[in-house]
């Protein structure tokens, strides 16, 4: 009875397992639990032995022991702590009202249809990837030395500015003088940031100086400058040496085969993540027993905003504030990833849309674009930036279908419908004539989606996302092909059995024709 009923294969290895375990009970019979133990200690063994060959691999590469951090995210955090910030003392985390001005020039990836429009085209396309996004946008960076410094009314300009390491300003943008299908220009519509470029009044951004060179020299804005802060300390760029060593590492692991390429992936992408951590200002603190939670109260009423008993236990969950004056962290490293991060992507598809190729969707680090544009695209980068855009190393690009469908031989796709952001689909053609497809719903699961598609389109997956494309709203139950749970506000866990969502699509349809109007 499993999902994907077992052939000849699965059952020949069913068999020898349980003989070489000493499960067998007789000739159609086998020890459940006694084979269930052995599969248990084997996952355990496994996960043990690749555990501990990741924490050898981490101490001879960086010195650093695994066992002391709990998260991905706080051990890579570890490795520039200890290769970047700690070996310049002059960099300073920032704080307090500094901060929280700084979080706001935090813009995460762009993610969108062209033109904020629905498309559905039968061109061919391929998904164009930048190699490790983020790790390419540090090999181009550094970090400031030295304090931030407020920006006096006489040093609102851009001749004071563009003399100075960085800076984060605050300006209002009052003109668009060239537009893009994918804008830069974040602007604030129904309470969701939305990249949009036409302006009906002045856009209040938040941004620094890598962001503000991109708006102006890509979409030609008109702006004042409002107040913000600047840096005028060195540069230091052993950041750049330090995520080409781990990169190295990776390519390394990966021409070995080795798994644990993964994880320096994993690492790469989350080295900059603490730099722009929120600070923490709720926390649930656990007391057992109805004398200790009496006491606990009375010595810190002044901080607990809830009081959570949870159920058929001795246990309390107090909820309280956290103070978050001493949250400190280097905003503007990350913020200047992200930043130059997009500034990677924009040299690429700005350059595209300047000479005539098409391309409909973006999601941070990828697009989709029309394969015959791509060599085009390719020769004009070149002549433009005097570097070779195609490749797999740093702050290049390379077509990348392969990655979710499991097989090297995708051709491209024939066919493809995007609806909205991470809303699309791509049917792609193999080497062999046969079709598979890519697709993506946002707060959908993909059983869900197959078994809509199932039900209602005879398995077709392109007629469920035409029907969402012509503007009709459907219906999908999460619950579907996997169980779904609820936790509840005692802490007890809920099995939830019907668990509907509606999608319906509100974007106006794109047109080819005037696309590059």
């Amino acid at each position: 009875f499993e999902d994907t009923p077992w052939g000849e294969t699965e059952y020949t290895q069913f068999n020898s397992n349980i003989d070489k375990i000493g499960a067998r009970l007789g000739e159609n019979k086998f020890d459940m639990y006694k084979y269930a133990e052995f599969y248990c200690s084997q996952d355990v063994r496994i996960l043990r032995e690749s555990y501990n060959i990741f924490r050898s691999g981490f101490k001879t590469d960086f010195k650093i022991d695994v066992l002391n951090f709990i998260s991905i995210s706080s051990l890579a955090n570890e490795v520039f702590r200890q290769n970047v910030y700690i070996p310049n003392q002059k960099l300073y985390k920032l704080g307090g009202h500094v901060r929280h001005f700084c979080s706001k020039a935090v813009y995460g990836g762009r993610c969108m249809c062209a033109y904020n429009k629905k498309w559905h085209t039968h061109a061919n396309i391929c998904d164009y990837d930048a190699v490790s996004l983020y790790p390419s946008a540090m090999a181009r960076l550094w970090t400031v030395e030295g304090k931030p410094k407020v920006i006096e009314d006489n040093q609102l300009n851009m001749d004071f500015l563009s003399n100075q390491t960085a800076y984060i300003v605050e300006i209002k943008i009052n003109k668009v003088n060239k537009h893009y299908p994918f804008p830069l220009i974040v602007q604030k519509i129904n309470g969701l940031n939305l990249n949009d470029d036409n302006l009906t009044e002045p856009v209040i951004m938040i941004v620094d100086n890598i962001y503000l060179e991109d708006l102006i020299n890509f979409q030609g804005i008109e702006f004042e400058l409002i107040k913000g802060y600047y840096w005028d300390g060195k540069k230091d760029f052993r950041i750049q040496q330090e995520i080409k060593k781990i990169f190295e590492k990776r390519v390394e692991y990966k021409k070995q085969k080795n798994p644990l390429q993964q994880l320096y992936k994993l690492i790469m992408n989350s080295c900059y993540g603490k730099t722009i951590e929120k600070p923490v200002d709720k926390d649930l603190v656990y007391v057992k027993g109805k004398e200790n939670i009496e006491k606990y109260i009375k010595k810190n009423y002044n901080a607990i905003t809830e009081i959570i008993p949870i159920k058929d236990s001795e246990i309390t969950a107090v909820k309280q504030v956290v103070p978050i004056d001493q949250h400190f962290n280097f905003s503007l490293l990350g913020i200047q990833v992200l930043s130059m991060s997009k500034r990677i992507m924009n040299e690429v598809m700005c350059l595209a849309y300047d000479i005539g190729c098409r391309i409909y969707y973006q999601d941070t680090d990828s697009m989709h674009i029309v394969k015959e544009d791509l060599e085009r695209l390719e020769r004009a980068f070149e002549e433009k930036y005097h570097r070779p855009l195609k490749g797999t190393s740093l702050g290049q690009f390379h077509t990348d279908f392969a990655s979710f469908t499991g097989r090297e031989d995708v051709q491209h796709a024939i066919e493809s419908i995007f609806l909205m952001k991470k809303m699309y689909i791509d049917k792609l053609l193999m080497s062999d004539g046969s079709v598979e497809f890519m697709f993506r719903g946002k707060g959908l699961t993909t059983n869900s989606i197959l078994a809509l598609a199932h039900e209602r389109y005879n398995d077709d997956l392109m007629a469920l996302y035409e029907d969402l494309f012509n503007g009709n709203q459907l219906t999908f139950d999460l619950t579907k092909g996997q169980p779904c749970f609820r936790m509840n506000k005692d802490f007890t866990v809920l099995n939830i059995n019907n668990f509907q969502r509606k999608i319906k699509t509100k974007y106006q349809e794109g047109n080819d024709d005037e696309y590059f109007n």
